[in-house]
């Protein structure tokens, strides 16, 4: 009987913390709120070109490359309604460093 006490309370327990955590994790939205989040924005452009072309004529094995990077980004959202939002991106200036190989 002991036992049959014991293993209620603990299923009880497992479901009690199941409800709590599935409402806690839970969040809705409405119409008119406005929503703010930080966090890592990043550029990462296509890093490899084709040839270059000098006066028309394409240079084998030359090309450019852009390096990516990543800067704090800010997000903000207005409601329209409760499933639709109107967002903005910030960011810090994203700064790339570009490398041209002329192929000699």
């Amino acid at each position: 009987m002991k036992n049959k006490r014991a293993l209620t309370l603990a299923m009880n327990s497992v479901l009690a913390a199941g409800v709590l955590f599935g409402a806690a994790s839970v969040s809705a939205y409405e119409a008119g709120d406005f929503i703010v989040r930080a966090g890592a924005a990043q550029v990462d452009p296509d890093d490899k070109s084709d040839d270059l072309q000098v006066n028309g004529v394409e240079v084998a094995g030359s090309g450019a490359e852009a390096e990516d990077d990543t800067q704090l980004g800010l997000t903000f959202t207005y409601m329209v309604t409760d499933h639709i939002g109107v967002g903005l991106l910030a960011a810090n200036p994203f700064d790339h460093d570009l490398e041209a190989e002329t192929g000699v």
